[in-house]
């Protein structure tokens, strides 16, 4: 029941951003709903009432673009459409040190992440509180691979050294790059560094194109492997199954075949 009610939410939640001319791209792609459940939470969204849709209407800006920014309890939101789908930013300000961290995701049309970028940096309140952006003192990004799926490779600002990691024993990756709590706690892990749940690859060109090798189309036992432990785990821990034909298709796999 809690489920259905949470549901019934959501969509109500969207047909509002929509009446509110959020940009139809993003209230299209899958990762919607998912972005939707934080807005819920941020703003304890029990019932679209009147009250409720009072509150949104002041605190939820959209711009020309649909583009949708809101700013509440020392955070900032933005989620807008890109070229290749949506991101989304959220930075959360600490007043003890006019520090902020800073979060970037971006997702493609199938709602498949393909980047998550961590920056942090010094900015007055004042200048937060009036979406001005700040000069990151530190920066790591991750990024997959663009011709292997399941490669993550990280870089961090003013260093030359990429690191790579392969997706293959936390499946829960597949999907996204950044994990949850819900996540985290499902694989029983107390880290939230991807570097810690991913295996580190050999930062050798030539070892490297031989792990790309063995996960290529040539042999796809390894991918399919990945593949059925992803989808097992989906319906272990009821979790969403919204994107498996995405990450089929991903891993250039037959969906159908595999099932």
């Amino acid at each position: 029941m809690n489920e259905i009610y949470n549901i019934r939410k959501l969509e109500n939640l969207k047909e509002y951003l929509n009446q509110r001319m959020v940009s139809p791209r993003l209230l299209n792609n899958p990762r919607i709903y998912e972005i939707l459940d934080g807005i819920s939470d941020e703003f304890s969204l029990v019932f679209l009432d009147d009250e409720m849709r009072r509150i949104l209407d002041e605190q939820l800006l959209v711009e020309k673009d649909g583009t949708l920014r809101y700013l509440k309890d020392n955070k900032r939101v933005k989620i807008k459409r890109n070229s290749s789908g949506i991101e989304t930013i959220k930075e959360a300000f600490d007043k003890r040190n006019s520090s902020v961290i800073s979060e970037k995701r971006l997702f493609d049309v199938d709602g498949i992440e393909y980047l998550y970028e961590i920056r942090e940096g010094n900015l007055s309140w004042e200048d937060f509180e009036n979406n001005i952006d700040f000069i990151p003192s530190k920066k790591i990004r991750y990024t997959r691979d663009t011709t292997m799926f399941n490669f993550i490779k990280k870089q961090e600002i003013g260093q030359f050294v990429v690191k790579k990691y392969l997706i293959q024993h936390v499946q829960y990756m597949l999907q996204n790059i950044k994990l949850g709590r819900k996540d985290l706690y499902r694989i029983n892990s107390k880290s939230t560094k991807i570097d810690d749940l991913c295996e580190q690859l050999i930062i050798s060109q030539a070892e490297f194109d031989m792990y790309k090798k063995v996960f290529s189309d040539d042999d796809s036992k390894g991918q399919e492997e990945i593949f059925k432990t992803y989808c097992s785990n989906n319906r272990r821990f009821q979790l969403p199954t919204t994107y498996e034909n995405a990450v089929a298709k991903r891993l250039g796999l037959d969906l159908q075949k595999i099932k």
